[in-house]
């Protein structure tokens, strides 16, 4: 049995055992962070809905924010159409 010790067989050895583990945790990492970006995004829309029916009420009872009124319906709508 003929054992080479190289810096290329080191290499090429490193890569065909930890390759893999590290092929694993980045694609583990990107799907984390697609879906934490997909999260925030929704969380997103809830806040600025959140805050338009906040307007609304606050124009309504106490005159204030009234230029930034709207409607989650009117989002909802307009998101459809996109």
């Amino acid at each position: 049995m003929y054992l080479e010790f190289s810096a290329a067989a080191f290499a090429e050895w490193c890569v065909q055992w930890f390759w893999p583990i590290i092929k694993l945790f980045l694609r583990f990492c990107e799907r984390f962070h697609r879906n934490m970006a997909l999260f925030f995004y929704e969380i997103m829309d809830l806040g600025q809905s959140t805050y338009c029916e906040m307007a609304a009420l606050w124009c309504e009872k106490f005159g204030m924010l009234c230029e930034y009124r709207c409607s989650f319906i009117d989002m909802a709508w307009q998101r459809t159409r996109h």
